[in-house]
């Protein structure tokens, strides 16, 4: 029996409308593909799609009926911009109700796709007329960047609403950029000055990305390459990478510099295991341990550390176009939460830096309350941090740091910050 993929998607936009889980707990290698696009797209749309329920809808529907209001999101997007039929997307939403077990809905879905299908063009205007729906965005959010970037505040948020690059990392330690280019025939471009970064003109699964298995290369995005080259590892260097799954980071500097020697720490079992899948794809070895990075006493041997890569646990509001169900689970009211979080590791993992060491403290996020502010607390605070001047190919200098905003030069938003510890006899 066939699938319908719109009730599945539905189940799993319901669970996110209720704050249980995101995307990424729900959506699986397992997961239609088309399954996987509805939920994306409805994401990606849910400001426009949530106003036009509004309007079409008598009332909000109730809690346990959530499932019903995302399939009508579904249905509302499909007759947006999908190629099928009209009456197709009405039928197969339709019958999604039955799927669901609420038979009862089907005369509710059916009459309010079509009063939308009658009446598209006028409800997609009036659409235009609220912020929220106009952007897609939380109002929260736009006031944010609005205050922050003056200049690129629709910028911003139009590569939020797009589609992210599918983007590699290539193992230069089994074979160079240009030969894996040559090798596999693939249709790709570069980014900036990131020599083993290319981003596919073609995308497609893991699976099917020649050499992956290999270990030839790694998806990871642009600007997450640049933590390797910021940290700067030299041969046998200790390095502790706080917050390291799935391991991207850890594996590009053992791809730098295999001699290194690498504790890689998180959280849960499920994320320290996707740290060992791949250290084992690419061929390296890191010490990796299942633990809290802010509870020091229990997994730390008081040996110091040449450097300390800390990617903080953050908003992710420089991601959305990969996260896109970020708008609907972030709130403004969790950016104080974070910040405290951001500076609990910064205190507790400083201790752990040999002087003359380096920190380089990374999120993903754009918002200046957790970039900036966070380290200018933490250096006024501590007298033997100094903020290091960065420069990268692409993004701004900031106060202390730099900043790449979503879209600049086809990545994501990342900020970066590089942190001296001087020797006790050289603090002011």
């Amino acid at each position: 029996m066939k699938q319908n993929s719109k009730a599945i998607a539905a189940n799993i936009l319901k669970k996110i409308l209720q704050h249980e889980g995101s995307l990424a707990t729900h959506i699986t290698t397992d997961t239609p593909p088309q399954t996987k696009y509805y939920c994306y797209q409805v994401c990606r749309n849910f400001f426009l799609l949530a106003h036009l329920c509004k309007q079409l809808l008598p009332k909000q529907p109730r809690q346990k009926d959530n499932d019903i209001y995302a399939l009508l999101m579904i249905g509302l997007q499909a007759l947006i911009d999908s190629e099928d039929p009209d009456y197709a997307i009405v039928s197969e939403t339709v019958n999604a109700c039955h799927t669901l077990q609420k038979t009862w809905a089907k005369a509710l879905v059916n009459k309010v796709l079509r009063q939308f299908i009658n009446h598209k063009e006028t409800y997609l205007a009036n659409a235009q007329k609220n912020i929220e729906a106009k952007f897609n965005h939380p109002a929260w959010y736009i006031d944010a960047v609005k205050t922050l970037y003056p200049q690129q505040w629709q910028q911003i948020l139009s590569s939020n609403n797009q589609k992210p690059p599918l983007t590699l990392r290539i193992n230069n330690q089994k074979i160079t950029t240009k030969k894996y280019l040559e090798q596999y025939g693939i249709n790709a471009q570069p980014i900036a000055d990131l020599t083993s970064a290319i981003i596919l003109n073609n995308p497609c699964s893991a699976e099917k990305i020649p050499g992956f298995a290999e270990g030839q290369c790694s998806i990871q995005d642009g600007s997450a390459q640049c933590a390797a080259t910021l940290l700067f590892p030299q041969d046998a260097e200790t390095i502790l990478d706080a917050c390291a799954a799935p391991g991207g980071k850890t594996c590009h500097l053992l791809e730098m510099c295999p001699t290194l020697k690498i504790t890689a720490i998180d959280l849960t079992t499920q994320r320290t295991e996707k740290i060992d899948n791949n250290l084992q794809r690419l061929g390296f070895n890191a010490k990796v341990l299942n633990a809290n990075a802010n509870e020091v006493d229990s997994w730390w041997d008081k040996k110091v550390f040449d450097k300390i890569l800390l990617d903080a646990p953050c908003s992710a509001t420089g991601i959305i176009r990969r996260q896109p169900d970020i708008k609907l689970l972030k709130q403004q009211t969790d950016i104080d939460n974070l910040c405290q979080q951001q500076q609990n590791l910064l205190n507790n993992l400083w201790p752990l830096l040999k002087p003359g060491g380096t920190l380089l403290y990374v999120t993903c996020s754009i918002l200046k309350q957790e970039n900036d502010e966070v380290i200018k607390q933490f250096v006024n605070q501590h007298s033997q941090a100094k903020v290091q001047s960065i420069s990268l190919p692409f993004g701004n200098k900031t106060d202390y740091g730099w900043q790449i905003l979503p879209g600049d030069k086809h990545c994501d938003g990342f900020y970066y910050s590089s942190l001296k510890k001087l020797p006790v006899s050289s603090s002011p």
